[in-house]
């Protein structure tokens, strides 16, 4: 990875030049003694950690009021938070300081750009206010003074925030301009169009390293000294790490544009055109310096740094337990009716966790960067990208390892849910699990049978309950005949559109039935052979109807649905509008009326009361009907 660091880092030291901003002045004393203010500062604000816990302060300290992400509305945050995000950003001045070393072309102009826009805000507001403006007065001041642009931009760390956007702007203008785009300057359409784009995925390349290096940084603060901020747990979603006046979304929206400044020189959607080049991702020599391995670098620690933002968030919150409601009913002038409720910010809050987690993960599996993806699957608990990457690489082992590390967290209900939608449910039944099997077969007790089951087959089983179409399959396969013949059954039942299909269930059920060597002596019940004969009868007498017997009621073969003994009975013994014998042999009317007395004998056969009932009624219909087939002229 040397080679392409150098490049990229050769290429951005040079950026401050091309800007027309000198790198090359005393910046070493200056760099010593903004470093030691910071450092100095940070002590300050430790001590006076110290100083409230041992007066006993610590514990008694509440909220403040802020200014919200939402403009013209306010909040309430803890104050241990607030000094928590004051620590925190001068963690993060301390490495941008730290970084001018190596980058000093890229933060001078980027904090140009900053001063450049306080100066004008601040002249805005003094022209709103008539020049009486003391943000004006004492800025413009300053601006004159014999303080540098550096003293001028690290003696105000609680608007350290205003660089990460300065920063986006310039790798934006660089894209947009080349690299001979100056901060104000002119743009010099003549530049070379290679050589201003490898100027510009230079520029993007040491910015990300800016990014990554400052806020892990903050993550390293965060993990040292999480318990003595530990009280400061969230109560709502409403609060977006170190929002700014100027652009409301915050720091964690710089994030993004970061990231996607990135996926731009990447130009993932071209690397998809070509064949995979594992020489491009590796380096020649498979150090991992080739042009996309460096790339896919940057992408994971950027995403690492955007998603960790969103679980620390989502972890806070978590950590307070039940969520406050004390917002819905804040009376400070700044909130207004109507807000969202605290509960669906949190919901909100977790879908964009889960857009972000995917925009990050996908590029890294277009670029087939497996192993880096997976490490922030892993972590992020992204179980689809878990999953796509191993039936992707074909590895069966680690998906069951995932299945066990993350059991208790629904790992397995992802993955069949993910068979199902991809239309892969052998896979699936594929991987039940079933260890060992007793003598389930025929003349044995399907309650004797052993059956040993891994945990994910248990999974399974669960999972399928509410999907029985395939659930009678698991069960076969772990040797439950009895409950797929129970399954089979209940399918049976709900299949109305298609009689070759209930036909079919209603065999296999019965054939279940026997390979678990019911006796088949529990009537009305799916341990009954004639629960499934009796069912299987009523398709076969609706099989038997001739042509001439559908056209008399206008139906057709090919789009008949399955019959219920009422109609069944009805198409039997129709003869409305029908000539005496009409196109019908007496033979076949006669045969009809018997069957239509079978599908009776089998209605009443069922122990329900209605169905019998039901039965006796239909029989009295047939009989009426029988006899109106005669005109009876004899009795004339």
């Amino acid at each position: 990875m040397a080679t392409g660091t150098n490049d990229h880092s050769s290429t951005a030291n040079s950026f401050g030049d091309q800007q027309g901003i000198s790198s090359s002045t005393p910046a070493s004393i200056n760099y010593v003694i903004i470093a030691n203010q910071l450092e100095d500062k940070l002590a300050t604000h430790r001590a006076l950690v110290s100083l409230l816990q041992a007066a006993g302060a610590w514990s008694a300290l509440g909220s403040l009021t802020t200014a919200a992400s939402t403009p013209g509305q306010l909040q309430l945050l803890p104050t241990k938070l607030l000094l928590l995000e004051h620590a925190e950003k001068l963690v993060v001045a301390l490495s941008l300081r730290r970084a001018h070393l190596k980058y000093g072309g890229i933060l001078e102009a980027a904090i140009a750009l900053v001063l450049a826009g306080r100066r004008r805000r601040a002249k805005e507001e003094g022209g709103r206010g008539g020049g009486s403006s003391s943000a004006s007065t004492s800025f413009l001041d300053d601006d004159q003074s014999h303080l540098t642009a550096q003293d001028l931009f690290y003696r105000e760390v609680s608007r350290i925030e205003e660089l990460f956007w300065a920063l986006v702007e310039l790798e934006r203008e660089q894209a947009l301009y080349g690299s001979g785009a100056g901060v104000g300057g002119q743009k010099n359409a003549a530049n070379n169009s290679s050589s201003s784009q490898h100027s510009a995925t230079a520029l993007v390349l040491s910015v990300t390293d800016l990014f990554t290096a400052a806020f892990a940084d903050v993550c390293l603060y965060r993990a040292a000294n999480g318990a003595t901020y530990a009280a400061a747990a969230l109560a709502t979603a409403d609060y977006v790490p170190w929002a700014s006046a100027e652009h409301v979304a915050g720091v964690r929206e710089t994030l993004h544009a970061q990231f996607e400044l990135l996926l731009k020189v990447a130009a993932v959607d071209r690397f998809v055109q070509h064949s995979y080049m594992p020489e491009m991702m590796e380096g020649g020599d498979g150090s991992g310096g080739g042009k996309y391995g460096l790339l896919a670098t940057k992408m994971v620690e950027l995403a690492d740094i955007l998603l960790d933002s969103y679980a620390s968030q989502l972890a806070a919150i978590d950590g307070c337990g039940e969520v406050a409601e004390e917002d819905d009913d804040d009376e400070d002038g700044g909130m207004e009716g109507g807000q969202v409720s605290t509960e669906e910010k949190v919901v909100a809050l977790r879908a964009a966790f889960a857009r972000t987690r995917t925009a990050c993960l996908t590029p890294l599996l277009r670029l087939k960067q497996y192993e880096r993806a997976a490490s922030l699957a892993e972590k992020y608990e992204d179980f689809e990208v878990l999953i796509r990457i191993c039936e992707e690489l074909g590895n069966e082992e680690q998906l069951q390892a995932y299945a066990a590390r993350f059991a208790a967290k629904g790992f397995s209900e992802r993955l069949f849910e993910w068979y199902l939608r991809e239309g892969k449910q052998g896979r699936m039944l594929a991987g039940s699990g079933v260890v060992g099997r007793g003598g389930g077969g025929r003349g044995g007790d399907a309650t004797a049978t052993t059956t040993t089951t891994s945990p994910t087959s248990q999974r399974l089983s669960e999972f399928l309950s509410k999907h029985e179409s395939l659930n009678w399959l698991h069960q076969i396969h772990l040797g439950a005949y009895r409950e797929a013949a129970t399954t089979l059954s209940k399918l049976a039942t709900v299949e109305e559109q298609l009689p070759a299909r209930r036909k079919t269930l209603l065999s296999l059920g019965k054939l279940c039935l026997i390979a678990s060597g019911s006796t088949g002596s529990t009537l009305n019940t799916p341990e009954n052979y004639g629960h499934f004969d009796e069912r299987l009868k009523l398709l076969q007498l609706q099989e038997g109807l001739s042509e001439a017997v559908l056209r008399r009621k206008g139906l057709h073969r090919e789009t008949l649905q399955v019959l219920t003994p009422e109609q069944l009975v009805e198409v039997l013994t129709y003869s409305e509008g029908v000539n005496e014998g009409g196109d019908l042999g007496p033979n076949e009317e006669v045969a009809n009326f018997v069957a239509a007395l079978e599908v009776t004998d089998l209605l009443a056969r069922q122990s329900s009361q209605a169905t019998v009932q039901t039965a006796a009624q239909l029989v009295l219909k047939i009989w009426r009907r029988a006899f109106l087939k005669d005109e009876y002229v004899f009795l004339n």
